[in-house]
């Protein structure tokens, strides 16, 4: 687990760093920048810096789909420690398992004024469902999983741009993730049946601030954004079974963690839109301490329930801007 609180501390001291990084290149501006999730119209006067083009006041709307595939950095961790006790002989258990899959998005942005603008954006991953490990008390007994995976997450922001490519962003995400693991095989020191399945619900609330920075050239656009938060909030749910008989069951909130997300998109004019690609690359973890029941009459204990992922993802995205 020292791995996992290093990581916090990382993350914690990135973020600061990334936001100065990016404060520091107000200095490079051309125009003023596009939304976060998007790119700002490509207007008539496109490649005509200011004060020539002079000052966009009136409100815009722009509009943006995405199509990528995610890879994991490494392998998704649902980690259980019993903090010196033990459930049914377990001190800890871990869950790893790939996190792979398509992801769909859509986002939209509205441009209060030349300064202001409120944005949103929505994103579906369609799984590649796959095998993973569990493994209790330090991989003195194990068992194999085939995994089923639902995660979505929808966000809305803030932007205050003070300077012509740079904005300030502060806003929130919630993010909804579950894994069902089912058809138990190759047991080892671990009461086990096929039929036995494992769940874990995640439903997280993040609160987010960052900064962004965006170029626009003649046609074309580039916007690098950077958003996080050394905290993760939301609830989490854990439950399993043991040779289909014994059964544990437990509820948490989550009340620790980080969560750290960099942004890049290229794109050029199309018609009346724009083409181009993306790259994304985040990290979540999140604890909390969750009442672990083991039925029948088992008994009781109060655990940390850790959920670990870190993931890249690219792909492309078309959009429209009025």
């Amino acid at each position: 687990m020292d791995s996992l609180f290093g990581r916090s501390r990382f993350f914690v001291w990135v973020l600061p760093i990334v936001f100065c990084m990016l404060s520091a290149s107000i200095v490079f501006g051309q125009t003023f920048g596009p939304p976060l999730f998007g790119m700002q119209p490509f207007s008539a006067n496109r490649g005509c810096p200011p004060p020539s083009c002079g000052d966009v006041k009136e409100p815009s709307l722009a509009g943006n789909f995405y199509v990528g595939w995610m890879e994991d950095r490494r392998e998704t961790s649902v980690y259980l420690d019993g903090t010196g006790g033990t459930l049914l002989g377990a001190r800890n258990a871990e869950h790893l398992y790939p996190e792979r899959g398509l992801w769909l998005g859509v986002s939209g942005s509205f441009g209060l004024n030349e300064r202001v603008s409120v944005l949103g954006s929505g994103w579906y991953l369609f799984p590649s469902d796959n095998t993973g490990s569990e493994t209790y008390n330090e991989g003195g007994a194990r068992r194999a999983w085939k995994n089923q995976r639902q995660w979505w997450f929808v966000d809305g922001f803030l932007a205050y741009s003070p300077q012509t490519t740079f904005s300030l962003l502060a806003g929130g995400r919630f993010d909804y993730y579950t894994t069902k693991f089912k058809d138990a095989s190759e047991p080892a020191g671990v009461a086990s049946s096929p039929d036995d399945t494992a769940d874990v619900i995640s439903q997280g609330w993040i609160p987010l601030v960052g900064g962004q920075y965006a170029y626009t050239g003649p046609g074309n656009n580039l916007v690098i954004r950077a958003v996080g938060f050394p905290l993760l909030l939301g609830n989490v749910k854990y439950n399993e079974t043991f040779n289909g008989a014994t059964h544990l069951e437990g509820r948490g909130n989550w009340s620790r963690g980080y969560f750290f997300e960099l942004f890049s998109q290229y794109a050029f004019s199309a018609g009346p839109g724009f083409v181009g690609v993306f790259g994304r690359w985040n990290a979540t973890q999140g604890k909390a301490q969750a009442e672990i029941d083991a039925q029948p009459a088992a008994g009781s204990q109060d655990w940390e329930v850790v959920l670990t992922r870190s993931s890249w993802t690219l792909g492309g995205t078309v959009g429209v801007s009025f």
